[in-house]
């Protein structure tokens, strides 16, 4: 146990130091961060079994959806450059923007795939507070624009 902690700060004092290298290392958080909100809706929508838990889902990731929307518009200002990052990222997220855009397909897919579910699923998602739910998840969606 006592190598665990001794590890796992070894690890973090490394990750720390690989961090301080990178241009945008703030810019790269964020879009893992959007990654991972993606990921985390999934896999709460892929477990649901009841009506309330995808409500709870949706009400969530549209919650996560604004938090990250105001982090996307502080480093907007933070790097205005950033502006036209979509048609040519700099070179040092290049790699992260390519996994950001993959994930974002992959997501749209899995969404798609999670929302034509089974019967149960589908008699689910019929719900009021479901409905009322996505409704809000939806206008969220229309309203964020953190890249």
């Amino acid at each position: 146990m006592k190598y665990i902690k001794y590890v796992s700060a070894a690890l973090l004092l490394l990750l720390f130091a690989a961090g301080c290298g990178k241009t945008y290392p703030d810019y790269e958080q964020f879009l893992s961060d959007i990654i991972n909100a993606q990921d985390e809706f999934l896999s709460r929508i892929g477990s649901a079994s009841t009506p309330e838990d995808i409500a709870e889902s949706a009400e969530w990731f549209s919650a996560r959806l604004v938090e990250l929307d105001k982090t996307g518009k502080l480093l907007k200002q933070k790097y205005p450059e950033s502006a036209g990052w979509e048609s040519a990222p700099p070179e040092s997220l290049k790699d992260d923007w390519d996994r950001f855009q993959a994930k974002w397909s992959e997501f749209e897919e899995r969404w798609n795939l999670e929302m034509s579910g089974d019967v149960n699923y589908q008699r689910m998602l019929h719900d009021p507070d479901v409905k009322a739910a996505f409704m809000k998840l939806a206008r969220t969606m229309d309203a964020v624009s953190f890249l």
